[in-house]
């Protein structure tokens, strides 16, 4: 069944800075990729992409300094412009990168919600923004198609 796909942004570094200390155990990660098995299973009308599912690769790229942040960032850029039609940005710590994510929501015109900062558990913010996002991608790819 062809699904337009939301992006799933969410804090990779956060509070950390992106060279500092930043491994495979990324707690950040972790969350999120606990995060989007509960997305997929509760709203399987759309697709849902994470990028903290690939983000070993990514980190190894990092080290082996084959990548930049902002290479990082605009490989993100890319999948959001190219591969989505919407976007969950999920804040439970700052992250400078979501801050970009969102700015390339408005600049393409794709439907996307902030949800409440804070809330590391996706199960406990307001499933109703999460419902009516995916009606607002929906309607939205099927104007593409």
């Amino acid at each position: 069944m062809n699904r337009p796909t939301i992006y799933y942004s969410h804090p990779i570094a956060g509070k950390n800075k992106p060279d500092a200390d930043y491994t495979h155990e990324n707690v950040n990660c972790d969350i999120a990729t606990k995060n989007i098995l509960w997305l997929r299973k509760t709203f399987p009308q759309v697709r849902w992409y994470c990028p903290g599912e690939v983000e070993i690769p990514v980190q190894t790229a990092r080290i082996l300094q084959l990548l930049t942040v902002d290479q990082v960032l605009d490989i993100d850029f890319h999948i959001i412009k190219t591969r989505c039609r919407g976007g969950l940005l999920h804040p439970w710590e700052p992250s400078k990168g979501l801050n970009k994510e969102q700015e390339r929501f408005v600049e393409f015109e794709y439907p996307f919600v902030r949800l409440a900062p804070g809330t590391r558990s996706i199960k406990e913010c307001d499933i109703g923004t999460i419902q009516k996002l995916v009606k607002d991608v929906l309607e939205f790819w099927k104007k593409d198609i």
